[in-house]
């Protein structure tokens, strides 16, 4: 899938999971979202993990093909995909996640440093040009 693909696939998530006809749903849940968020400095699975000797997030994995690791991006958010949820109040906690788009500030250090986060309010993870054997990697 091409990166405004996916950024179309989680858009019709989010449009659904929005109507009174489903319930609040945060947009990690689906595959593809939680998916693109693993391939970025965001990922949460290094926090908690079985061995704290293995490294869990796709920024870590190495795919022996090429040697490149499965690293994704951030897209600028032209599709107004919902953004993640901060509390204002670090002490407060927040009933939804919301989506998984960012505003600049709340990206990565690192993300910041391979985007030109100039002009753009808020991004999106993606995974960019993976062909389909990286991808069942």
């Amino acid at each position: 899938l091409n990166t405004t693909t996916q950024m179309k696939v989680i858009k019709q998530f989010e449009d659904v999971v929005a109507t009174p006809h489903v319930a609040e749903l945060d947009t990690h849940f689906f595959w593809l979202a939680n998916f693109a968020v693993w391939t970025t400095h965001q990922c949460r699975e290094n926090f908690d993990r079985e061995d704290p000797e293995v490294l869990a997030c796709g920024v870590n994995q190495v795919y022996p093909v090429d040697n490149s690791t499965c690293t994704g991006a951030w897209m600028p958010n032209i599709l107004q995909l919902r953004e993640k949820v901060f509390a204002e109040d670090p002490d407060t906690c927040v009933a939804y996640d919301g989506g998984v788009c960012r505003p600049t500030s709340q990206m990565h250090n690192e993300d910041l440093i391979l985007n030109n986060t100039e002009d753009v309010g808020s991004w999106c993870p993606v995974f960019d040009s993976w062909d389909s054997d990286k991808f069942s990697f």
